[in-house]
């Protein structure tokens, strides 16, 4: 059904105000929590270009400060992962009942974590191979600072490149890797990007070869008597109220909802946590389509489509039949890596092109209207300008970015003239809306600019 939910809404976008109300009976009741769980996650309002802009502008700097970029095509080709036991360890309460265990069969897996969790394995001391992170908060820089200055020496760290620069202080340069957050530069290919770190560092593991992946900590669940949402020792801490129940007049992230669990029949979570399971899930619909891969949920939280449940004990007798690993991870990564030249990243071609669409915009920002007709099919014949200028820049990433930002604003404007018909034959009123469009993308179109400008070699 997510998927029958993601083709609607991806269907025509600007028409979506022709959406209309539909009563469902109670027994269609597991739809509407299906529709509002999605519609959490998709929203107009997660669309932010100026994060796209910043984070062209730290790819730019990543390459100027000589970072070493993961490249796509070599990942596909040497598969570094591939046939090796892979521990994907998020910070999930149930990562507790195992952190023990971990620790003695440590040298069996090339173990694979998030960056929360970090300073509970080193209170462990259970070595990671990889450390992923991709919050560009300032905070990543506690969550990756460690007692022991020599416990990450063999350790790979990659970075989404979005990071804040206070954590690139706490890490050795020479065991980083960057994967770009935008697909801008084209010769690396383009890893994806998402929304947690979780789903991120499994995404990556499968890309990187990984056939056979076993993962501890994803419970997108709490502690199913405490109410905590993290590990003990970890960087996070938080906890839910275990008494708020959902009610059949309120929707609330914070809902406490009963569904089938990992290891047991149902837990308790809510609608916050669930989003992770929903990220997991498509993560996996949409890998298995490139890759074969087996992967194994050993966490005491939701039940994952896509991921065989194992038990403790099944998970005891089967690592007795894993030898130890054997690879050098940092050499690994090496070879599917390179520096990238700042020459190499060229905006001259694009900012051209940026600097004509500015002139069209704002030429047509003067223009008069003698009704809503006319306004519509001037607009109409801007855009499709623009969308055959844009198929000659360089950078796909930058005209995605300016039809993505036409089409949800035209949404509003289809809604304003279509549904409420308000002031559609007053001439100063389709002056406003039009000057307030054209604001908007020359906006858009101008922050493009200026990165182009500031960027360029």
């Amino acid at each position: 059904r997510i998927r029958a939910f993601d083709e609607f809404y991806g269907y025509h976008n600007y028409t979506n105000y022709n959406i209309k109300h539909h009563l469902l009976v109670e027994s269609d009741r597991y739809i509407l929590n299906e529709m509002i769980d999605y519609f959490e996650i998709n929203t107009p309002t997660s669309f932010s270009y100026q994060k796209i802009i910043n984070n062209i502008s730290k790819i730019v700097d990543f390459a100027k400060n000589g970072y070493k970029f993961l490249d796509f095509n070599k990942a596909v080709e040497k598969k570094i992962l591939k046939n090796k036991k892979v521990l994907l360890i998020a910070a999930g309460p149930s990562l507790d009942g195992y952190i023990d265990w971990i620790e003695r069969y440590q040298d069996r897996f090339v173990i694979v974590c998030v960056d929360v969790i970090l300073r509970k394995l080193e209170k462990h001391k259970i070595t990671p191979d990889i450390i992923f992170s991709i919050d560009p908060s300032y905070l990543c820089a506690q969550y990756l600072t460690v007692d022991n200055n020599s416990f990450l020496d063999s350790t790979a760290i990659v970075f989404l490149a979005q990071q804040h620069p206070d954590v690139l202080k706490v890490v050795k340069k020479p065991n980083t890797f960057i994967s770009q957050s935008v697909p801008l530069i084209e010769e690396l290919g383009y890893f994806g990007s998402l929304s947690n770190v979780g789903t991120y560092a499994y995404m990556m593991s499968i890309r990187l070869g990984a056939n056979e992946i076993y993962t501890i900590g994803n419970d997108a669940a709490f502690h199913q008597e405490t109410g905590n949402r993290y590990a003990t020792d970890s960087s996070c801490l938080q906890n839910e109220n275990l008494s708020i129940l959902s009610y059949d007049n309120r929707i609330s992230k914070t809902d406490i909802l009963e569904v089938k669990g990992n290891l047991r029949d149902s837990v308790k979570t809510n609608r916050s946590l669930l989003v992770f399971k929903d990220s997991f899930e498509t993560a996996t619909y949409d890998l298995r389509n490139e890759y074969n891969f087996v992967a194994y949920n050993l966490s005491d939280g939701v039940y994952l489509d896509g991921f065989i449940p194992m038990s403790t004990r099944d998970m005891g007798k089967k690592v007795m039949d894993f030898g130890e690993k054997h690879c050098n991870i940092l050499s690994l990564l090496d070879s599917i890596s390179q520096k990238i030249l700042p020459s190499q990243i060229d905006f001259n071609q694009d900012k051209n092109v940026i600097d004509d669409m500015i002139s069209n915009v704002e030429k047509h920002k003067k223009l008069k209207f003698i009704n809503l007709d006319q306004l519509l099919e001037k607009k109409l014949y801007l855009i499709t300008s623009i969308l055959q200028k844009s198929q000659t820049m360089k950078i796909t990433v930058f005209w995605k970015v300016v039809m993505l930002y036409i089409e949800l604003v035209d949404i509003y404007i289809n809604f304003l003239f279509n549904l409420k018909q308000k002031n559609i034959h007053d001439k100063k009123h389709l002056k406003q809306i039009n000057s307030m469009w054209c604001d908007g993308l020359l906006d858009v179109l101008r922050s493009f600019g200026s990165i182009a400008s500031k960027r360029n070699p």
